[in-house]
């Protein structure tokens, strides 16, 4: 049961990240083209169902980490699964301002977490989100495509369509960032208009000082959240021992 709970929170993970980094990858088109993606991307994943889906898959997911943790005989592992559980812890710790800043400020303050919003923030106000941005999700990638790799490996016709899921494996992150930089790029030459950049600000609706400082408590939380779930699973193991 919890092998299959972990593949089905897993999967609705992934399904999320791959349609987010193709929405990015349209960046390579237009920033226009970004945000028409957007619109249908926001159709599957901002609606009650679509929502509840993904905030109880991500919960889930991480707290059957922690308990993955704790249940291990050793922690003696393999590199491969001590990249993947690595990777697995850090990827909300990476993403935790991504995700309060976009969802977060949308659903406590009607913030219109646009890609002009997205961008502006991270290429214009504050560029070394750029670099947490692009590790989150590159880890969020890779963690998802070993996890299906394990799960899909010695299943029938594995070799057939191997290359052509390698093939998106790398193509799918490299496309994504190639439109996440040309959005930012385009983002930051429209903002050169003063009147465009005022227009924009206006439309976005962004999280005033005190917001923001509620939103920076809420991105702290999830990562004391993280730290004490790997804390706890390693005390655990220790009392357990003993």
């Amino acid at each position: 049961m919890i092998r299959r709970l972990r593949l089905a929170t897993g999967l609705v993970l992934f399904v999320f990240v791959t349609t987010h980094l193709v929405n990015h990858a349209l960046g390579i088109l237009s920033l226009d083209a970004m945000e028409r993606g957007r619109h249908w991307f926001l159709l599957m994943w901002r609606n009650p169902v679509g929502l509840a889906l993904l905030d109880s898959s991500f919960a889930v997911h991480i707290l059957l980490a922690g308990y993955a943790l704790y249940v291990r005989r050793s922690l003696r592992m393999t590199g491969a699964e001590a990249f993947q559980l690595v990777l697995g812890f850090s990827i909300p710790l990476l993403l935790a301002d991504h995700i309060v800043g976009t969802q977060g400020a949308h659903q406590l303050f009607g913030t219109k977490d646009s890609y002009a919003y997205v961008l502006l923030a991270q290429w214009r106000f504050s560029e070394q989100m750029v670099y947490w941005q692009s590790a989150g999700l590159y880890a969020a990638w890779i963690h998802g495509c070993i996890g299906l790799y394990f799960w899909l490996r010695l299943k029938p016709g594995f070799g057939r369509w191997m290359p052509a899921g390698y093939a998106a494996a790398v193509l799918v992150p490299v496309l994504s960032w190639i439109g996440y930089y040309d959005g930012g790029k385009a983002v930051l030459a429209l903002a050169q208009d003063r009147d465009w950049l005022i227009g924009a600000i206006r439309a976005i609706g962004p999280p005033n000082a005190a917001q923001g400082a509620q939103l920076d408590r809420i991105e702290l939380g999830i990562r004391l959240f993280v730290g004490a779930l790997i804390a706890a699973a390693l005390a655990a193991r220790l009392v357990r021992a003993l």
